[in-house]
């Protein structure tokens, strides 16, 4: 892993990716405005090959997670016959308190509509730029997109910038700048650095407020790619239980908006 040169007043941190495997790249800060769009996820690269790689990013309203707000309920547990009396969470229990809504509950990272690009480079042409068109996130998706980069070269760096505007805005109003390599053509030597972890909880995180210390440990070290093998979110743990496609991609932002996970 690699880190870019910052730009004030964004905090860029990136991890660098070689082969096809998804892997977290970038973040930054910046003071919240009105009519502006944030990355607060930061990007993913991956599916790297010798010639193309996948940039993933998801416009937010807010810069951060949003730690404040009405704390979620805890679902009693039952016997059930379908399962040995293996006790199971009641999920006919509402775990959003009477009169609130999931937007009022805590550790959330609202999507908004917005427009993203990529600008990517060779590191060493930076004379030579391309750009992606501007395009809209996919509300359907959660407001995401994701950019295929195509007729890259092998076994080149290449630096990119991933920016987010608002409807009908003129300039960006967030940048995340990120930067990986193609794979070397087959036969090819190359020393190959990559790292490997599975099994994170939000609720068991070792810094509170910047997710778990083994990421910058694993980045110290610079691989090349690094590899989650599963257990990213765990989806049937409280606080709370994801048995919706909300609550799971709430679940899965607020694990990806800590700053040492995005």
């Amino acid at each position: 892993m690699k880190k870019t040169g910052q730009m004030n007043p964004k905090r860029t941190h990136f991890l660098c990716s070689l082969a096809a495997i998804v892997t977290l790249a970038c973040t930054f800060t910046s003071p919240a405005e009105a009519g502006r769009v944030y990355q607060a996820n930061g990007i993913k690269i991956g599916e790297v090959t010798q010639t193309q790689a996948i940039i993933w990013t998801r416009l937010t309203q807010n810069p951060e997670i949003r730690w404040e707000g009405i704390p979620w309920l805890q679902l009693d547990r039952k016997k059930t016959q379908g399962d040995a009396g293996r006790p199971e969470y009641d999920y006919s229990k509402s775990q959003i308190p009477k009169g609130h809504t999931l937007d009022q509950m805590e550790h959330i990272v609202p999507g908004t509509a917005g427009r993203t690009r990529v600008i990517y480079w060779a590191q060493d042409n930076e004379n030579v730029k391309e750009s992606t068109p501007w395009t809209d996130v996919d509300p359907a998706r959660d407001f995401t997109h994701q950019f295929v980069l195509e007729n890259l070269k092998p076994d080149t760096e290449y630096v990119l910038i991933v920016q987010g505007r608002a409807k009908g805005a003129a300039d960006s109003s967030s940048e995340v700048n990120g930067r990986f390599r193609t794979a070397p053509l087959p036969g090819d030597p190359a020393k190959v650095v990559f790292t490997v972890v599975t099994g994170q909880g939000f609720h068991r995180r070792d810094d509170e407020k910047n997710g778990h210390k083994i990421y910058p440990l694993m980045q110290a070290l610079e691989p090349s790619f690094f590899a989650h093998t599963g257990d990213i979110v765990y989806y049937d743990k409280p606080r709370p239980m994801a048995h919706s496609i909300e609550l799971a991609r709430l679940k899965w932002n607020r694990m990806y908006a800590l700053p040492f996970q995005r």
